[in-house]
């Protein structure tokens, strides 16, 4: 069996890595848009403040170790397209390159589209889902 995770997030890791020690044989693939998988949100107000300038202290994981589990990872891949009939998936690499992906099983765990707000008196950017 092949399962497909879309997001790299801390759900999306999870999600592959337990698949991967209930099932061994399932050849498990994550296609993640930016470059960090498994993050820990809670500390990233920190690291965009100044107040920590390492992001290995948010990090749970980097991706070669979940590779060492035998998951694959696929950084800077943006998912484009998902036909659900023919189960097979789409993204491009940041210089544009198309790649699809077949499955049996799919799991999205993207992140959800942010709002972008404005106070009047400062330039600072929230997000809020």
């Amino acid at each position: 069996m092949k399962a497909l995770v879309i997001g790299g997030n801390p759900a999306g890791m999870s999600a592959a890595s337990r698949m991967k020690r209930k099932a061994p044989d399932t050849e498990v693939i994550v296609l993640e848009k930016s470059h960090e998988v498994s993050y820990g949100a809670c500390g990233l107000p920190y690291y965009v403040a100044g107040l920590n300038d390492d992001l290995d202290r948010i990090r749970i994981r980097k991706a070669p170790e979940f590779e060492k589990n035998g998951i694959s990872v696929g950084l800077g891949q943006e998912v484009i397209a998902v036909d659900t009939e023919k189960k097979i998936v789409t993204a491009k690499n940041e210089q544009g390159e198309e790649s699809t992906y077949n499955y049996d099983k799919l799991l999205i765990a993207s992140e959800p589209h942010q709002k972008y707000l404005r106070f009047r008196e400062s330039d600072r950017i929230i997000f809020s889902a």
